[in-house]
Order: C-alpha cells, then sequence, then structure tokens
C-alpha cells in the first residue's frame, strides 16, 4: 500500500503547528504516542490506516525521530519533531509564548495561534489580558446570550467594542459560540400613511431620503434597512442588509424607525398588493431582488427600473471595477423572461439608482416594471 501525499502534507502542518505551541521556543518538541495519536484522531478524520501510511513517511523523511516498527506499523515510546527556527516579530513571538505557559490542551492552543499576528501594537500585559479573556469569555458566555456583541467585546476585551469580531475565528474555535450573542442591532426604516397606493423596498437609505423627499403627500410607503458593525450577511452592503431584515423569519426582529407619516405596520406593507422593489440596476441589485421575492412571491421591479435601463441605453453606465465598488459582482442565470432581459443590460454595465433624481421617482416609482412600456 501506498502512502497519500495529501496526508503527509496536512500531517506536517498540524504537527509542526503544534510542535511550535508546545515548544515554548525550544528547538524541539516531544510527544508522547497516546497524546500524538489522539491528537492526530481529534483534529483530522483518516483511518488508522491512512494514519500509519504517512505516518511511517514522515518517520523515511526524518520529520519524525522516534522508534517504530512496521508490519504492522506501531511506534513505541517517545516522538521528536525539530521545530524551524523561525524570527517572528516580537508581537507573535510573545503570543506564542503566552500560550505556551497557559495551562490549556494542545488543540485549544492551536485554535488561539493565529490571535497573534493580529495583534500588533498591544503590550505583552495586554496580550495575556486578551488570554485571559477568552478563557473567562468562555466559561461566562451563556450569561450573556443576546447581548449585543459589541457590549460583550468591550466588556471583556481592554474596553474594544471590535476586537472579538477581530478574532472571531479563533474565538469560535476555542469553543466561544458567537452566534449566542446579537451580532448587530437592526432598523428598518418606514414612511408612509394608511391605505398607500404601492409600498416600494429600496436598496439603500441614500435613494429612500431621496424619495421620501419626493412624495410629499405620501401618496406611497417607503422601506430601506441600515445598521451598524457586523451585518447579518456576509458583506456590509445595504441591500444584503435589507434581504437579511425582511426574510419572514428575521423581520419580525427588526427595530423600526418611522422616518415619516402613520404607515402601516411591517407585515401588513410586505402583504401589499402592490410590492415593488427599486435598488441598482446591476448584478447585484438583481440578485437582492431575487432573494427577497423568495420570501415575498409577489414582489415585483419598480417601475424605476425603465428609467434605470433608459440611463444606461444613453450611456450613463459604469464597468464592474473597483473604482465603482462592484470588482465582486459575478454573473449569473435566470428563467424569468423579463429579468434575463435586464440581466443582458447588466452583463455590460451597471447604472446605480441614485441617478434617479426626486423629479422622475413619482412618476415611475409606484407601478411594476414592463419591459414593453
Amino acid at each position: 500500500m501506498y502512502y497519500d501525499k495529501a496526508i503527509v502534507t496536512t500531517l506536517k502542518k498540524l504537527i509542526l503547528k503544534t510542535a511550535i505551541t508546545r515548544a515554548k521556543g525550544k528547538q524541539q518538541c516531544v510527544f508522547q504516542s497516546k497524546s500524538f495519536y489522539n491528537l492526530l484522531k481529534t483534529k483530522t478524520s483518516y483511518s488508522q490506516t491512512d494514519l500509519n501510511l504517512a505516518l511511517e513517511q514522515l518517520f523515511q523523511e526524518e520529520f519524525l525521530s522516534g522508534r517504530f516498527t512496521k508490519g504492522p506499523f506501531q511506534i513505541h515510546g517517545k516522538i521528536t519533531v525539530d521545530v524551524p527556527k523561525k524570527d517572528l516579530p516580537d508581537h507573535e513571538q510573545d503570543w506564542v509564548n503566552i500560550l505556551g505557559k497557559g495551562d490549556l490542551a494542545d488543540n485549544e492552543k492551536i485554535a488561539l495561534l493565529s490571535v497573534g499576528p493580529k495583534l500588533k501594537g498591544f503590550s505583552r500585559d495586554q496580550m495575556y489580558s486578551i488570554f485571559c479573556a477568552l478563557i473567562e469569555l468562555r466559561s461566562d458566555q451563556a450569561k450573556y446570550a443576546g447581548k449585543a456583541i459589541y457590549d460583550v467585546s468591550a466588556k471583556y476585551f481592554l474596553g474594544s467594542s471590535k476586537l472579538l469580531s477581530t478574532i472571531q475565528a479563533e474565538a469560535r474555535a476555542f469553543g466561544i459560540n458567537l452566534d449566542s450573542f446579537a451580532s448587530s442591532y437592526r432598523y428598518i426604516s418606514v414612511a408612509g400613511n394608511k391605505n398607500p397606493d404601492a409600498v416600494i423596498i429600496v436598496e439603500n437609505p441614500h435613494s429612500f431620503e431621496t424619495a421620501v423627499q419626493a412624495d410629499d403627500k405620501l401618496q406611497y410607503s417607503w422601506i430601506s434597512s441600515y445598521g451598524f458593525g457586523i451585518a447579518l450577511e456576509k458583506d456590509l452592503k445595504y441591500g444584503e442588509m435589507l434581504v437579511g431584515n425582511l426574510t419572514k423569519e428575521n423581520h419580525e426582529g427588526v427595530i423600526r424607525l418611522t422616518r415619516k407619516g402613520n404607515p402601516e405596520q411591517l407585515s401588513t406593507l410586505l402583504s401589499h398588493k402592490n410590492l415593488f422593489f427599486w435598488g441598482d440596476l446591476d448584478l447585484g441589485g438583481l440578485q437582492i431582488f431575487l432573494k427577497l421575492q423568495k420570501n415575498l412571491p409577489h414582489l415585483r421591479l419598480s417601475g424605476l427600473y425603465k428609467y434605470l435601463a433608459e440611463e444606461f441605453r444613453t450611456g450613463n453606465a459604469h464597468p464592474y471595477t473597483k473604482a465603482v465598488a462592484k470588482e465582486g459582482q459575478r454573473p449569473f442565470s435566470v428563467e424569468n423572461q423579463e429579468i434575463k432581459e435586464l440581466l443582458e443590460i447588466c452583463l455590460q454595465g451597471g447604472v446605480d439608482q441614485e441617478v434617479v433624481w426626486r423629479d422622475e421617482i413619482m412618476s415611475f416609482a409606484g407601478v411594476g416594471y414592463n419591459s414593453q412600456d
């Protein structure tokens, strides 16, 4: 039987990472065979056969030193790993030393090892405080379920509301359930009066404000979303927060702010027969619409998309580049013919919804988009 090169590479990284943490600055790290096997079985899902084949190869490469026998493969006694001398930046070395002296299991030290590079500028005493705070918060976390993550962070981590978010991957691996904390305060801003002719969901707050000012008689109701800090979705775009805040399972927990008028309850507005979406005419904007439509099947594109399409045809459009904050948008496919026609436009470039000014909003907003008009 032959060893798997990918398994050998994975084991090398795992063993070396553990050895660096345990060595406490020494040139070698020594493992007992039983704890060594337990580490590999805990941190990987490889079979005993695959592990043995890979370990035998590591002994032959002299990556590992110690006594072993073949047929069947078995390690006897202690295993030694040489720790390469690496000149770490002072703050990273300080963190390694703190972990080395801490009373934690090897897998816990490994989970926290990558915190070090993120602590540039912190003194050693401050790093030790962060180390202790992680241990304390892991023990106390149940007491703070539902508390805003920023409040918890400031309480435990040197008065910083953002530090826990910075090291969130390591904190999770260490056993702190960040999902038990409130990620951020979520707001839905609403304007309008009772019995509106239509309800328009607006992708970003800037255009929402322009629309509210344009609709001085509040003929329609307007909805937008904003928040601070960690968004519900993977990024901080307004449209992504809008999707997260208006899904059936989430929108009841959102803080509602009335911008103007006396609008209906949010659930009533979202069930309105004339419910429209107005966002950017670009790949991202159409994807936001489609995500919202999964939870709001009667949602349609606003007639404002006709105005946006006309702007595109006059050449008032831009490419998907970093300069316009759209380098991450990617093409996708749809079955809906009307969306497909707009998608063909979007594949060539985008038009932001802010191009529609107050005078045009009331002419297009309250009707559905129809490519045949």
